[in-house]
């Protein structure tokens, strides 16, 4: 899998074609320059349709698109689902999630703190939910 080989955690996006929210997600988040450097250079990211018929594989099993999202509970959206470099469920977070507020959260999966520490906890401590 190419997240383990670059050691990298997975981002999924799930979004519907109708979710106003989403649309805005994917402008004022998803295309912020400091998002989109840190993704590339951290993280491997996907868009999922949530309510596509279309197939994936995951974790030896085959699902809908629509499918997959019901299993990780994904239940409204937007929602931004993390996976581990190794596919393994980590967390979602529903709604739309500004980038100055999306920024410490890749910093938090990037260096692994969720195996440490709460997200409060990890936002406590000096300088870990901003900067580098």
């Amino acid at each position: 899998m190419k997240a383990e080989k670059e050691n990298k955690h997975i981002v999924i996006d799930f979004y519907t074609d109708w979710c106003h929210w989403c649309k805005v997600m994917d402008e004022q988040t998803y295309k912020n320059s400091d998002v989109v450097k840190m993704a590339g250079e951290s993280f491997i990211f996907a868009k999922i349709n949530a309510e596509s018929s279309e197939k994936l594989s995951y974790r030896g099993q085959e699902y809908s698109y629509r499918q997959f999202a019901a299993a990780l509970g994904v239940k409204g959206y937007p929602a931004t689902v993390f996976l581990n470099d190794k596919g393994e469920f980590i967390t979602k977070i529903s709604g739309f999630v500004k980038p100055d507020q999306f920024l410490p959260l890749l910093r938090y999966f990037k260096g692994e703190y969720y195996t440490k520490m709460s997200f409060d906890d990890f936002m406590k401590k000096k300088n870990m939910g901003s900067g580098s």
